[in-house]
């Protein structure tokens, strides 16, 4: 386990890779922040979502779920979607605010042509696995996940 400090600088060098692209392009309109509905400069949550490359591209590609593809003009080089980071204030923990973002950023992505979001948790945080799996996101092998865009239930993989 990190120290507090070593948590805090390798989040934040984590956020500079997402931010400096190297977590793959950022699908803007899929983003989210969660203000406070009386101060609007105090963030309650956020959520990132990039575009999977490379690997972890592939990786994916070779075991995802049976779900619509996009219609045939979207689908065209598109990347995997995949959430990269997604934060809430322990004040407002347990009360939707993550849902909140997960649905916003579902909704820009269905809008989009996108009809899967990838996902990817720590094995043993066991808040993040509960929060996935209340909200539809589907364990695949290697602890990766993900979640249709839509509200149907996903047909899982054969196998």
């Amino acid at each position: 386990f990190l120290s507090s400090r070593r948590r805090v600088w390798a989040a934040r060098d984590w956020l500079w890779s997402t931010r400096d692209g190297d977590e793959g392009p950022l699908v803007e309109p899929a983003c989210a922040v969660a203000v406070d509905r009386n101060d609007s400069a105090h963030v309650l949550g956020a959520l990132v979502v990039t575009l999977m490359v490379g690997s972890t591209r592939s990786w994916y590609a070779r075991r995802r779920l049976a779900v619509p593809p996009p219609p045939p003009d979207m689908a065209d080089g598109r990347e995997q979607p995949q959430i990269r980071w997604v934060f809430v204030q322990p004040v407002v923990s347990d009360q939707g605010v993550a849902t909140a973002l997960l649905a916003k950023a579902a909704g820009s992505l269905w809008s989009s042509g996108y009809r899967e979001l990838a996902s990817a948790t720590d094995r043993g945080n066991v808040a993040s696995m509960a929060w996935h799996w209340r909200n539809g996101f589907v364990l695949l092998p290697r602890h990766k996940t993900v979640r249709p865009t839509s509200a149907s239930t996903p047909t899982p993989p054969p196998g």
